[in-house]
């Protein structure tokens, strides 16, 4: 076997697929990317041809791996990394750190460096760039992708898979069922559409059964259909028009089986067909049938569901771990025939069990989630299923609170959340009663949601400020206290509200001392440097993020914390004239931020990193031309990252160091087009201006107008510099002996 592997169980009666996989092979090793991409509707075989393949070829490779793309990736990349690191000589690189976006970075850059045969299988992939990050190319074409997808838009060359040919329906049926006559055999194939889903359903049915045969079978089949709804079929592809309720039918009749078998076992399988469908842990199976006292064991329960084919039961490869998966449409289609009251009940049952897993506080609960996310995965299709059935129940209210934290906090997983945040909004409406930590929680994250998310400042510091009185009411609630101090203190200095921003940096300093979270400790620290630096407290800041350089080394969380407080450092070095000592900061955040985004550039950070290197090299002696470019690309990320021109405060930053550019280079024109622009944006965004960034842009246009011999423009911007900062404040001197300097004299 492949030293690196992690592949599901094979298919033991996998039959016929001989075309698909020889243009698997093909695509693999000839396609520009050594790609192949299955499509295809559910129920028609992709995961087992893949698996096919993979057990057919493993031999060539060094390296096989599967990702199950319908769930977050981020943490099974980093468990790829963990095993794979040995290998490429990065065990000692990655010991001691946690980082998953460092396990990425490295591991992503070792393997296209490296000589390893690769294939890599990315199993129910919904669209290219969820899973984009995660693909590995190499330049030696040693690496093999394998993808799997009902989207038949994936890409423009994919390999569809349909029904399987008539032979190899009659293969498999003979498998199972040798002493079938060959006519009923080419009927049930027929009646089937020669869907595999549905010849699994019916054969186990038919295998259950003493004197059971396909002719009884067929006849049963056909009394079922007949009482189904008009209308539940439709056509996906196969060659009968009929396919899904034929197969719909199939999966009834094995479930009416299995309860007359054991009542447990149906609770089970309805269990199971409420949560997200891939590697649902025994371990959680257990822990609910603990909870709910059940008679059987829960093996014999697994082991009765898995003889109807409605679970496929998987072991790690060292089988330190046994989990659940449950076909697409075989879940469906049990969550759709089971009764509604039954439903709410297994809600409940399920959403008391899934508490256990969301009992920290937030950051820990995101450690858990980043190491195996099936726990969020499952609250949030539990949280659907509800939804569809307007019920309502404290414990899953507060679960869903408790998944929003984590989505809102550091997953930042926001289409999630906005489906958790109206299903809240029902469930307050309905006056589900919150607990008190649950309601800090609540109007928390719909604070920094508002903020992050439109940006909303003012609605985000409506939201924050009932948190803040809530959690005061929660001495134990230390740490989301800091948090939101941090926060609200952000949101009011990005509306250069400096005073108030200030006033919740004082009242968080005794929380910080005594908080033992690194991540609110960090973003803290993060807020504190905002307020240092609006009010031109240049050192503190420096000094602040050296003595803390401890504290962002250990974000192996939340690693944005990193390059964002290095950010703050740098633009105080620049502003205090220490460019060289800069630019190594800059570089330091550069690449913490690769680590996590890679080449991607569409993030606020590396906009305002591109205007910060610039504003480092525009210095005397200026390259302009690099710091021109430099600035235009941190321009243009901003206005994408924002949605328009003048939504943010870092906009209007870089539109005044553009200005302070053009103006070094006397090219007086354009800089005061980019300081009116710049002053333009902070007119619009700002609810005060006692902040630095003003201060000196109003003191960038006196000088522009003195040196232009613009009195107008000297004395508006003058006037509105000592009307905001006062006549004793140091920039106003500063102007003043310019003007003074110039011969210039300074109007009443």
């Amino acid at each position: 076997m492949p030293a690196v592997w992690n592949v599901p169980n094979e298919n033991p009666h996998f039959v016929g697929r001989e075309e698909i996989l020889a243009l698997v092979d093909q695509a693999c090793k000839a396609s520009p990317h050594k790609t192949a991409v299955l499509t295809g509707p559910q129920g028609f075989g992709k995961t087992q041809i893949a698996k096919r393949f993979v057990y057919k070829n493993f031999a060539q490779y060094d390296v096989v791996w599967w990702f199950w793309a319908n769930q977050y990736l981020k943490p099974q990349f980093a468990r790829f990394a963990q095993a794979v690191a040995y290998h490429l000589r990065l065990d000692k690189d990655l010991k001691g750190t946690l980082s998953q976006d460092h396990w990425i970075h490295w591991v992503k850059e070792a393997l296209r460096r490296s000589r390893l045969k690769c294939l890599i299988i990315f199993d129910d992939a919904q669209t290219y760039p969820e899973i984009e990050d995660y693909i590995v190319f190499s330049h030696d074409k040693n690496i093999h992708t394998l993808i799997t997808t009902k989207n038949g838009h994936f890409s423009s060359e994919t390999i569809p898979v349909r029904p399987f040919r008539r032979e190899n329906s009659l293969k498999y049926i003979t498998s199972f069922l040798p002493h079938e006559p060959e006519v009923f055999k080419k009927e049930l194939a027929q009646r089937l559409g020669d869907c595999p889903a549905a010849l699994a359903l019916s054969i186990e049915y038919i295998k259950s059964y003493p004197g059971m045969t396909i002719q009884k079978y067929l006849f049963k089949h056909a009394q079922q259909k007949s009482l189904m709804p008009q209308g539940t079929g439709k056509k996906l592809g196969s060659s009968v028009d009929e396919y899904e309720k034929d197969l719909t039918t199939a999966i009834k009749m094995n479930m009416q089986e299995l309860e007359k078998e054991s009542t447990e076992a149906l609770a089970l399988l309805g269990l199971l067909s409420l949560l997200h469908r891939d590697k649902i842990p025994l371990s959680f199976i257990e822990s609910w049938a603990e909870d709910q006292k059940l008679k059987t064991d829960i093996m014999t329960l697994i082991r009765q569901i898995q003889h109807y084919s409605l679970v496929e039961v998987h072991k790690t490869p060292k089988n330190e771990e046994t989990y659940l998966t449950m076909q697409e449409l075989i879940q469906t289609t049990l969550a759709s025939q089971l009764p509604s009251q039954i439903k709410q009940t297994l809600i409940c049952q399920a959403a008391a069990t899934l508490k256990k897993s969301f009992t920290d506080e937030s950051d820990k609960n995101v450690a858990m989630i980043l190491t195996d996310n099936t726990p969020l995965l499952n609250v949030l299709k539990l949280s659907r299923e509800a939804e569809d059935l307007s019920y309502h129940h404290p414990d899953l209210t507060q679960l869903r609170i408790r998944c929003l934290d984590v989505l809102v906090g550091m997953i930042r997983d926001f289409p999630a959340a906005e489906e958790l945040l109206k299903h809240l909004d029902h469930d307050l409406h309905q006056g589900v009663p919150l607990t008190l930590t649950d309601q800090v929680l609540y109007y928390a994250n719909l604070s920094l949601y508002a903020a992050i998310r439109s940006p909303d400042y003012e609605k985000a510091i409506d939201w924050g400020l009932k948190a803040l009185k809530l959690v005061k009411e929660a001495p134990d609630l230390k740490h989301e206290h800091l948090r939101i101090l941090a926060n609200l203190s952000q949101y009011h200095s990005l509306r250069g509200l400096s005073a108030q921003a200030a006033d919740y940096i004082e009242q968080g300093e005794s929380l910080f001392k005594r908080a033992s979270s690194d991540a609110y400790k960090a973003l803290f620290v993060l807020a504190k440097n905002i307020v240092l630096n609006d009010q031109a407290r240049f050192q503190e800041t420096i000094d602040q993020v050296r003595h803390y350089q401890d504290l962002l080394d250990r974000q192996t969380f939340y690693p944005s914390m990193r390059y964002f407080i290095l950010n703050q450092w740098a633009e105080a070095l620049l502003k205090k004239g220490e460019e060289e000592e800069a630019k190594k900061v800059l570089a330091t955040a550069e690449r913490y931020g690769r680590e996590v985004h890679g080449e991607n550039n569409h993030n606020m950070f590396f906009g305002r990193l591109y205007v910060l290197q610039g504003m480092a090299l525009a210095s005397p002696p200026a390259d302009f031309e690099k710091a021109k470019r430099l600035m235009d690309k941190g321009i243009a990320i901003l206005d994408s990252c924002f949605q328009g021109k003048d939504k943010h405060r870092l906009q209007a930053f870089a539109h005044w160091q553009q200005g302070k550019l053009w103006h070094q280079q006397q090219q007086f024109t354009e800089a005061k087009t980019e300081y009116l622009k710049s002053e333009a944006i902070y007119d619009k965004i700002l609810k005060g201006k006692k902040i630095d960034d003003i201060s000196a842009l109003y003191a960038c246009l006196v000088k522009l107008g003195a040196d232009t011999r613009d009195e107008s423009l000297t004395q508006t911007y003058l006037k509105k510099h000592i009307a905001t900062f006062g006549l004793d404040h140091p920039r106003t001197q500063e102007v003043m002996l310019y003007l003074d300097q110039k011969g210039l004299v300074v109007g009443g």
